[in-house]
């Protein structure tokens, strides 16, 4: 009997553990079933496209890469807009929030990280994790009132998202921890040499370990 390989998270992370264990399915001496649960429902989205689709470079639909029919093509069981709601890890099954109950053999948690705060479920404050995050920042940017854009971390997504926001002539606030820039990816000085060219488009940052304790206006 094939054991079941159940992956909850389609992002970069359950898509890469997938096609990993895909490419060598033959290397094994088992048989495997995969399934891949995702609580979206696009297929695999490049995350770090999307703010380039904000930009007006091309369509945000276009940043999904693969389509889910693409991996049920290849025998995966692929669900879309289906969430966990419990999982039982003395008999290796989960539940889902449609009161479906799955059994595993192995089970590779890729959910990647959320948020924490009820901020984030106020008007006017939104995440940028997926595609459909992106499209309620578009319809939000369309709007004419909208003239400031407060972007929490100082990371690669959220220095492409000022990029994509200056250049719709929003003012722009970065707001990150100390003491520079993309600090896994760049040095110091390199990361200043990023920050003053942003700031020649009037992007202003603030590197600081101060929190938010208010949101005013909601």
């Amino acid at each position: 009997m094939a054991k079941r390989v159940v992956i909850v998270g389609g992002g970069i992370a359950g898509i890469y553990v997938l096609r990993s264990l895909l490419a060598r399915k033959s290397d094994v001496d088992e048989e495997m079933d995969f399934t891949v649960i995702k609580r979206e429902k696009s297929g695999w989205v490049s995350t770090c496209g999307l703010p380039f689709a904000l930009r007006g470079w091309y369509e945000i639909e276009r940043t999904e890469i693969n389509k889910p029919q693409f991996f049920l093509d290849q025998g995966v069981d692929f669900r879309t807009e289906t969430e966990v709601a419990k999982l039982n890890l003395d008999d290796s099954s989960l539940v889902l929030k449609t009161g479906e109950e799955l059994k595993y053999d192995y089970l590779v948690i890729a959910t990647g990280r959320k948020q924490e705060g009820k901020e984030t479920e106020l008007e006017g404050v939104y995440t940028f994790n997926n595609e459909e995050d992106a499209e309620k920042i578009e319809a939000a940017l369309s709007l004419e009132e909208v003239e400031n854009a407060y972007i929490r971390g100082r990371g690669i997504i959220g220095l492409q998202a000022a990029a994509a926001f200056s250049t719709r002539g929003l003012k722009i606030t970065v707001h990150g921890g100390p003491p520079s820039l993309l600090p896994s990816n760049l040095d110091p000085d390199m990361a200043d040499m990023v920050k003053e060219r942003m700031e020649k488009d009037d992007i202003r940052f603030i590197l600081d370990r101060r929190e938010i304790t208010a949101i005013k206006g909601h």
